[in-house]
């Protein structure tokens, strides 16, 4: 017990060092290049059209990487937050959304509320990608001492390129928070569910 214990608070201390480490290195990637690349298309725009035409190009593709070390939702603001962005990316792919939370519930631990959102963030991806989904409902809730997310979709269920190595790879650090995940899937209904205990239970 004491074991697990132990498991559990190192893998809390390396999903906080994993966060501030991205954030560190997306703040240099800003200081040190998107600002500088800027500075660059500006200058050249009245006189080198092509050269401005691939900084621009160099200065979109710098920003997607820096969005992908650093999900800005979650970064400045709450889960629930940070759900209803991702929740917004499948309403553009034309995909009905519902979010099912209790009203007045207090905010989950830091690392908790990351790992939830790194489920989301990957589901959506998966959704978006493979289900041919119209409708996705995400719950977010408190059972006793754990915090539990739930991810539905009515699309054509899990093939053998959905359910891959990202939410395996979320599965396992759940786990090692001592928590579970599940995953039921038929065509028409697709449900992820994963309970994560709260630090310190």
């Amino acid at each position: 017990m004491r074991q697990r214990g132990l498991i559990r608070n190192l893998t809390l201390r390396l999903l906080s060092a994993g966060d501030l480490e991205r954030a560190r290195i997306s703040r240099d990637l800003h200081d040190d290049h998107a600002q500088l690349l800027s500075a660059a298309r500006i200058a050249l725009s009245a006189r080198r059209g092509d050269a401005a035409k691939l900084l621009e190009e160099l200065e979109k593709r710098l920003r997607t990487r820096l969005l992908a070390l650093r999900p800005p939702a979650l970064g400045r603001h709450s889960l629930e937050q940070a759900i209803a962005f991702e929740l917004r990316r499948l309403e553009a792919a034309g995909i009905g959304t519902r979010f099912v939370a209790p009203e007045g519930v207090a905010p989950l631990a830091r690392p908790i509320e990351q790992v939830c959102y790194q489920i989301v963030r990957e589901a959506v991806s998966n959704i978006i990608r493979h289900a041919g989904a119209g409708q996705v409902e995400v719950g977010l809730e408190r059972t006793g001492k754990c915090a539990k997310l739930t991810i539905s979709d009515d699309g054509r269920g899990v093939g053998k390129s959905r359910g891959g190595a990202g939410l395996r790879g979320l599965a396992e650090r759940v786990e090692l928070l001592g928590g579970r995940c599940s995953l039921e899937s038929r065509p028409g209904l697709t449900r992820l569910v994963a309970e994560i205990p709260e630090i310190g239970q």
